[in-house]
């Protein structure tokens, strides 16, 4: 259930910064634009990072379990 929380929770970020750095793109603010944009893809590396790990994590769980 809380991974649910977090996926709607980055999601629902993600979606309200590229609206955000679209409205800035059309009122001429570029450097406002690229930082938001910025954050975006750090956002979203962080969670790509995350997952990686957690999945990562898992396996070895498994395996230490498998081996008791």
């Amino acid at each position: 259930m809380s991974g649910l929380l977090v996926v709607g929770a980055v999601g629902s970020t993600i979606i309200v910064a590229t609206v955000a750095e679209k409205k800035l793109l059309n009122v001429g603010k570029h450097i406002e634009s690229e930082m938001i944009h910025d954050l975006t893809r750090l956002i979203l590396s962080l969670v790509t990072v995350g997952s990686f790990f957690w999945v990562l994590w898992q396996l070895v769980q498994k395996f230490l379990w498998w081996m008791m």
